[in-house]
């Protein structure tokens, strides 16, 4: 069995006014295939009268080379301008039909669709290439791009496209786009198993939930380890002060630390909802919950730490403690009932 084959237009790239050269997803993702000795299945397309030009560097990468006719060539003409791309669009290969992209990927496990515009694989070809259990790896250049000539233009109207994808690399600009904000965090509520962030020469971020929860708690663990040196200066007795240190602590932790702080407490919207809330023993003395609520409502209240929690998307809700408990009340009676209904039992 193939474990993965790679798929599209091979283009034609003139980068700062220089020779044409090849270019493209594909390309690039056989060059490298080649460097880590991967046998990946490469199915490139072009015109005719461009296959001499351009096939040759792909050929030299020995690996198992398909070359499949377009009538048109992708080509692109570009300079960089620090990490920013600045590009014309001076062509667009023909849209993939379902049929010729599984052709192309015979018995792969894998699947890298290297789409240059949003026309190269329509969601449809991307539907038949996630069937039978194939990951379908995707730029979402290829998603964002309109195939228009022209300078470079991108939207975010990707249809159902992303419901067929298994992982997804995407830049900032591109994240802007699809999701609303590169904040890698944030890119969980795509709903892809696996999301690759790239951002130029500061690096990348590789985004899925089983990461960002080990990271979460790595997180959690610093915060803790924080807090506690700040209880180690106060009394054991001094509770009131103790619920002081933290609130204090949580604050300066938060305005400090605000990847960290989106890592551990936003979260992408769903049905269920994912609140974070403060909860003391039932035993907790009143005094003690009254000055503990009041002081962390201030904190919630307080201008930095708000305008920390807006950069990624969250809102705080100060209130009282008897409105968070009818809270909990409320969500516990609804999915009981959600429970209940769908007949689900405990091990």
């Amino acid at each position: 069995m193939t474990r993965i084959a790679s798929l599209g237009h091979v283009a034609s790239d003139v980068v700062a006014d220089g020779a044409p050269r090849p270019g493209g997803a594909v390309f690039y993702a056989a060059r490298a295939f080649a460097r880590i000795g991967s046998p990946a299945l490469i199915t490139a397309s072009c015109a005719a009268a461009d296959r001499d030009t351009l096939m040759p560097p792909l050929e030299a990468l020995g690996l198992p080379l398909e070359w499949r006719e377009s009538k048109t060539t992708a080509r692109y003409r570009f300079h960089y301008d620090g990490d920013r791309r600045i590009m014309q669009q001076e062509g667009v290969g023909d849209p993939w039909d379902a049929e010729s992209a599984l052709a192309a990927v015979g018995d792969a496990e894998w699947v890298h669709v290297g789409a240059l515009t949003r026309s190269d694989f329509p969601p449809e070809t991307l539907a038949a290439l996630a069937a039978g259990g194939r990951h379908v790896l995707v730029d979402a250049q290829g998603l964002v791009r309109r195939p228009d000539l022209g300078p470079l233009r991108t939207d975010g109207n990707v249809g159902d496209a992303l419901h067929h994808v298994t992982i997804l690399k995407l830049n900032d600009e591109e994240a802007e786009t699809v999701a609303g904000t590169a904040e890698p965090v944030a890119l969980r509520s795509l709903g892809i198993p696996e999301v690759i962030l790239t951002l130029g020469s500061k690096g990348s971020f590789v985004i899925s939930e089983d990461l960002i929860e080990h990271i979460r708690m790595d997180i959690c663990t610093d915060l803790a380890t924080e807090l506690n040196a700040d209880l180690a200066e106060l009394p054991s007795g001094d509770v009131v002060g103790q619920v002081l240190a933290i609130c204090r602590g949580f604050r300066r932790w938060a305005i400090a630390h605000p990847q960290e702080f989106s890592l551990v407490f936003a979260s992408p919207a769903d049905p269920a909802g994912r609140d974070q809330a403060i909860v003391v023993p039932a035993a907790t003395p009143r005094t003690i919950v009254t000055r503990l609520n009041r002081e962390v409502n201030a904190v919630l209240n307080d201008p930095e730490v708000r305008s920390a929690f807006a950069k990624h998307g969250v809102e705080p809700e100060p209130g009282s403690p008897e409105a968070l408990g009818a809270r909990i009340r409320d969500d516990v009676q609804k999915w009981r009932d959600v429970i209940t209904s769908a007949g689900i039992r405990g091990n």
